[in-house]
């Protein structure tokens, strides 16, 4: 374990370093660059985001959401800055990430223990809708964040069943990776070249470090610093 949060969750960066906020306090809005708002309706409670390649940032909002009421939503950030609602009705929209590609997006809602896949038609725009898998599990809350690894395998962070799941785009688990805390809330990982898993755990606030089989899909920050090399 590196250290101590008061509240582990999503991150991102910018090529710059500069990390979208997202706020524990879900009553509060989304700060980035102007996105707080849309239509003249606060967005509330960013929980976690994910870039495409051309540094289109997705991201859920599941303020107010729970097992019974539906509100969750997902939204994306245009490179232009214009922020679009790609999806609402939600028991809680959570961890997100688009593939190498950018052909889809796979959300997840923990309060039905699935993950969905949409079809990535333009930034911004997506169509069918469909559940990719159902997450395992007994209690009833269950996917958090995700990322790809290099071979596209996609790992999400089982929040009350202490693993690491690991999926095939075709919905078909793959393996579970056993966690040495109960809360795994989120997997990220740390570079372009490394094995590293960065993984955050809301069991003692922390932030962990494990080593992966391959190194991570590549990041539009990592894109963009490959370009400028």
């Amino acid at each position: 374990r590196d250290r101590r949060f008061p509240c582990a969750r999503g991150w991102r960066a910018f090529p710059s370093g500069r990390t979208p906020e997202c706020p524990p306090d879900r009553r509060r809005g989304f700060d980035l660059a102007g996105a707080r708002r849309l239509e003249g309706q606060p967005i509330r409670g960013c929980n976690d985001c994910y870039f495409d390649s051309q540094g289109n940032l997705y991201f859920t909002a599941p303020a107010g959401s729970n097992k019974d009421t539906p509100v969750g939503q997902v939204f994306c950030r245009l490179s232009s800055g214009q922020v679009v609602e790609i999806d609402h009705g939600y028991y809680f929209s959570n961890g997100l990430a688009v593939t190498a590609d950018d052909k889809k997006l796979v959300v997840a809602e923990t309060f039905r223990m699935a993950l969905w896949v949409y079809n990535i038609e333009e930034p911004g725009k997506v169509s069918n809708k469909q559940q990719l898998a159902e997450v395992p599990g007994t209690e009833g809350i269950g996917p958090d964040g995700m990322d790809f690894d290099l071979e596209g395998r996609l790992l999400v962070a089982n929040a009350r069943h202490s693993s690491i799941d690991v999926f095939s785009m075709q919905g078909e688990l793959l393996e579970r990776v056993m966690a040495p805390f109960a809360k795994v809330t989120n997997v990220h990982f740390a570079g372009p070249d490394s094995t590293t898993l960065l993984v955050t755990e809301n069991t003692t606030h922390g932030l962990w470090k494990t080593t992966w089989r391959t190194t991570g899909q590549l990041q539009y920050c990592d894109r963009k610093r490959s370009a400028h090399a």
